[in-house]
């Protein structure tokens, strides 16, 4: 059976002001500890009122919470403990002291399915003649209150379930608590009522309260494709700069489908990225003097950087209104809230340290290829005679253009990130007070190392290419 740990002083979920005793001018906010203890006076007081039988109602019903018996969740075990029995009883009030957490597959289920014991739903059951007068027909509705007394939500009068075997009323947790697990906030408290029709006395009423955890949302949780390499290497290298936009190499979208607040706890414990840039040089070489001419071969010097890319930066974007911001990141947890149904889109990308050199290629350079030819002057005669030919040497030349450029960019190597999904109230994904704790707190990532290869332009690179002069970003 699951156990069931108090966390009331350790949230401070208490209110101020309590239900249990109403409110009149709102008085200033209690510590836990005060407020529990005016709530339990408020009801040994309600006990003692002048006219009060001997048994109050409240006292006599004692309401249990038990899971369930059978393998589909459908009715409580009368035999089981009960999941808590610490309450304040009142006249006509009962609270349970202590908040219930809720199973993870309460509420939960298809029809037919077997649901393993410890796993099943939790039912508000009470026996039909524990009042003496036989109750015939039982009704409940509900209302919850937040942590300043305010209403949140409310359920209209609706029958309780009957075991006619075993003669007990019950309430499935998941009707009195409003039906979906994953909006439990244990920040509320809920006030469920009990319309009870007896046999010989007629209707009476009762309230119930309780704080409850309901189990972690099933975070929707979509990755999409890291940047792809449709950029120039020179752009590249450029996004790469420490005040640049920086290269995304994973993205996803976490869906919060509850109506309470979570936390994403993300860090990146490990990574080692590489970024290569291939330089070259294009030009020409000369060759042969082939009938006066100079023959003229390209050619091109490729030269390589190399380094090593630290620097990881998570772009947080809210669609509820909070800023986005983007921090660094590293091995060190950063807490991120996920607000009801909200979603928050993470973007993880990689920048050059600011010690990194920035470097440029050299300037085009225009070259003068020359060589020494010859020219056949000739003079001629007077009266339309053959005149006397020779050759003469020249200077001749041609000019190309020698230029550098980057042609080529890679970042390749691998890295791990953890998403942890939370309750609000974790200090930390490593808190843990009880045997329980971890169930407050998923991956919604798998840890294994994960790799990856960009590149862009010619993006082919070889270790046997000389250094380029500067090792840096261009």
């Amino acid at each position: 059976m699951r156990k069931v740990f108090g966390l009331l002083a350790a949230i401070g979920i208490v209110t101020a002001c309590s239900v249990l005793v109403g409110c009149g001018k709102r008085s200033a906010r209690k510590t836990p500890a005060e407020a529990a203890a005016q709530a339990e006076q408020g009801l040994k007081s309600n006990s003692q009122l002048p006219g009060a039988g001997p048994v109050d109602p409240a006292q006599a019903l004692n309401p249990v919470i038990q899971e369930s018996q059978e393998e589909d969740g459908s009715l409580p075990n009368e035999t089981s403990d009960p999941v808590d029995q610490e309450k304040i009883i009142g006249q006509d009030e009962i609270l349970f002291k202590s908040v219930i957490r809720l199973p993870d597959s309460a509420f939960a289920g298809t029809p037919g399915e077997k649901i393993p014991q410890g796993k099943r739903p939790f039912f508000l059951a009470w026996e039909q003649d524990v009042l003496g007068d036989p109750i015939q027909n039982a009704y409940f509705s509900f209302e919850k209150r937040d942590a300043l007394n305010r209403k949140t939500g409310t359920r209209e009068r609706v029958n309780a379930s009957y075991d006619s075997v075993r003669r007990r009323w019950f309430i499935p947790l998941a009707d009195a608590l409003g039906g979906k697990p994953e909006n439990v906030d244990p920040s509320e408290i809920y006030w469920i009522t009990l319309e009870l029709h007896l046999e010989k006395k007629g209707p009476i009423q009762l309230r119930i309260g309780m704080r409850a955890l309901g189990p972690l949302p099933r975070v929707q949780v979509k990755t999409f494709a890291s940047d792809p390499p449709f950029l120039e290497a020179l752009d590249l290298n450029r996004r790469l700069w420490p005040d640049g936009a920086g290269w995304t190499i994973a993205r996803e979208r976490y869906l919060n489908p509850s109506a309470r607040p979570m936390n994403l706890w993300v860090r990146l414990p490990e990574h080692k990225l590489v970024f290569h840039s291939s330089v070259s040089m294009g030009g020409y070489f000369p060759t042969e003097v082939v009938s006066g001419q100079l023959q003229l071969v390209p050619i091109i010097e490729n030269h390589r950087t190399q380094m090593g890319i630290d620097e990881f930066r998570l772009s947080v974007i809210h669609t509820s209104g909070l800023p986005s911001e983007t921090v660094k990141i590293g091995n060190s947890w950063k807490r991120i809230t996920l607000n009801p149904y909200e979603e928050v889109a993470l973007e993880w990308k990689v920048f050059g340290s600011s010690s990194l050199s920035r470097c440029a290629v050299p300037g085009a350079e225009e070259r003068v290829f020359w060589w020494m030819g010859q020219r056949r002057v000739c003079i001629p005669r007077l009266r339309g005679e053959p005149g006397e030919c020779e050759f003469v040497d020249e200077r001749r030349e041609l000019r190309r253009t020698h230029a550098w450029s980057v042609t080529g960019a890679r970042l390749e190597g691998g890295w791990t990130r953890d998403v942890i999904l939370a309750d609000d109230f974790i200090p930390s994904p490593e808190w843990e007070v009880s045997k329980d704790s971890s169930e407050r707190a998923r991956p919604l990532l798998g840890t294994a190392r994960e790799n990856g290869m960009w590149a862009t332009g010619e993006g082919v690179l070889e270790e046997r290419w000389p250094l380029f002069g500067c090792q840096g970003l261009f």
